[in-house]
């Protein structure tokens, strides 16, 4: 499966990062958490003073949904995806207004 993940989150441009992956299968078949580790694992040996914390992030596809870091990625994303990493601040989407019955 072959993902795009952006994250943009600092002011300063030169933090910002976009990494193209091919997951492998252990990936596939495990939580999104662990593609977040792998983002941030990555993200923190180049940027050594700007560190980020996985915990604190979550994955939100383009123009999609925000997914839950325990959800499986084979159920929540697809191949082709682009994902951004948003720390805890941006929770997800403003509820759906209730329709009149």
């Amino acid at each position: 499966m072959k993902i795009t993940l952006k994250y943009e989150e600092t002011e300063s441009e030169e933090f910002h990062m976009t990494l193209r992956l091919t997951l492998p299968q252990k990936y596939v078949n495990g939580t999104n958490m662990e593609v977040v580790k792998l983002f941030v694992n990555h993200y923190n040996k180049k940027h050594a003073e700007s560190q980020i914390v996985a915990e604190e992030l979550h994955l939100k596809i383009v123009g999609g949904i925000h997914l839950d870091n325990e959800d499986r990625v084979r159920e929540s994303l697809k191949n082709g995806d682009e994902c951004y990493l948003l720390g805890k601040d941006s929770t997800g989407p403003a509820p759906k207004a209730k329709t009149a019955e």
